[in-house]
């Protein structure tokens, strides 16, 4: 008996099963409705050029950014479980990511023996999520049913409380120091959308019988300055806070400290020059 000779079962009544391979038609729409190549060929005499395109659509939605979402922070406390207080708004959109990318590249061969290429990025701002840091300490003060914050008449943006409440005794956070609190829906404010564009321009040269390739990189042609991180917590900075200790020498509060402050930008606009061997 042949290997692929149908054979059955007469105890099971079945009909002979081919052990023949057979064109799934489900699968093969599967494979001709997948998606296209996003490359393409542009050629003539002189110029050879191809160009590619992608777009990425993100959404992270979860209550532990180590886990579910792109963040893994050094140090991670015992969580909303354990420190109740973090529960509040913990469910939500996590942080570190953004919604929307594209990428759209150009690159091929050029006059005078060159190759060249240009790479754009456009992607909107990470998402990220203002906390508060609660202290027993006796540093703040806390008071309940206070309303809504209103803007008062006073000009300059000047806020203050609906109502004045009722203060919280401070000796009774003491075991909630250092607890970090959500303030507001987690993950709804995002940073700067970013606009990247990085050129390049490459030679190949023969030396002692082997290809040696100049290049020139522009990074960041536009100069794009947008804000890749800043400082999300409203009541603390990233190197000051009343869990550190200071020198009654050292400067006071710097601006880049404050709620909202910039911490990190877009790398700036930078030129390099290459030089690469091929054995």
């Amino acid at each position: 008996m042949s290997l692929h000779e149908p054979t059955a079962d007469p105890r099971l009544g079945q009909p002979p099963m081919s052990t023949d391979p057979e064109p799934h038609p489900t699968l093969e729409r599967a494979v001709e409705g997948a998606a296209p190549v996003l490359v393409t060929d542009l050629a003539s005499k002189t110029l050879a050029v191809k160009e590619g395109d992608t777009f990425l659509y993100s959404d992270l939605e979860g209550n532990l950014d180590n886990v579910s979402g792109y963040a893994d922070p050094e140090t991670y406390d015992a969580g909303p479980y354990v420190r109740v207080n973090e529960a509040v708004n913990a469910f939500g959109t996590l942080e570190n990511f953004s919604d929307h990318e594209v990428k759209a590249s150009l690159w091929g061969n050029l006059p005078w023996r060159l190759r060249g290429g240009a790479f754009w990025t456009i992607r909107s701002g990470d998402h990220y999520s203002p906390q508060f840091q609660l202290y027993g300490l006796g540093f703040f003060h806390y008071r309940l049913n206070t309303g809504a914050l209103v803007r008062t008449n006073l000009g300059g943006g000047v806020w203050t409380t609906q109502y004045p409440g009722q203060e919280l005794d401070y000796a009774l956070l003491w075991p909630l120091e250092g607890h970090q609190v959500f303030v507001g829906p987690r993950g709804k404010p995002t940073l700067e959308s970013q606009s990247i564009l990085d050129l390049r321009v490459e030679r190949m040269l023969r030396f002692h019988g082997r290809d040696v390739a100049l290049s020139l990189d522009l990074f960041n042609a536009l100069g794009n300055r947008a804000i890749t991180g800043l400082n999300t917590m409203v009541n603390n900075g990233p190197d000051y806070g009343f869990n550190v200790s200071q020198s009654l020498f050292s400067p006071g509060i710097q601006l880049n400290q404050f709620y909202e402050a910039p911490q990190e930008r877009v790398a700036p606009r930078i030129l390099r020059f290459g030089v690469a061997a091929y054995f």
